[in-house]
């Protein structure tokens, strides 16, 4: 495990036995024991090197996914700059078109509710003289509640 581990890391590790049992940290006779036909199997010599071929394949493998997602993420990117680009206002501006909702809609907009567009002439302000009536009317009320709680004394 640790050879495959060394060769994830650094593609390869040396085929000389005395080099190798350097490099992970071993004596020569602890990778002279442990270096049976089973662990070769897994490695092959290129060179002065071992290699492992399995991690060279998912290496490959990790690396075709890794330009295969940049490429759609820069894709991804142009695309939104794209559209960014084509809402942005200019001179002419632009309407964005409505939705079907907004084109069914059932509420009046602000010159429907305000009768054509024309303010009404604001001769006519009893309102205004009511909401004030009430108003003193209230005021008193209040101040006679205030005025009889504190002439009150508590027991």
């Amino acid at each position: 495990m640790t050879m495959r581990l060394e060769c994830w890391a650094n593609q390869s590790v040396p085929a000389n036995r005395e080099s190798l049992a350097r490099v992970l940290g071993f004596s020569k006779s602890e990778i002279e024991a442990a270096f049976s036909a089973r662990v070769q199997s897994f490695f092959t010599k290129s060179g002065g090197q071992l290699v492992c071929p399995e991690l060279d394949t998912y290496r490959a493998k990790l690396s075709q996914a890794r330009l295969a997602m940049s490429a759609a993420k820069r894709r991804g990117g142009k695309r939104t700059q794209d559209q960014h680009r084509n809402n942005q206002a200019n001179l002419e501006g632009r309407l964005k078109p409505l939705s079907r909702d907004e084109q069914n809609r059932d509420e009046w907009n602000k010159k429907e509710l305000s009768g054509g567009g024309e303010v009404d002439d604001l001769s006519d302000d009893t309102w205004v003289r009511e909401y004030d009536a009430y108003s003193e009317q209230e005021t008193k009320a209040v101040r006679w509640f205030v005025k009889d709680r504190s002439s009150s004394k508590r027991v």
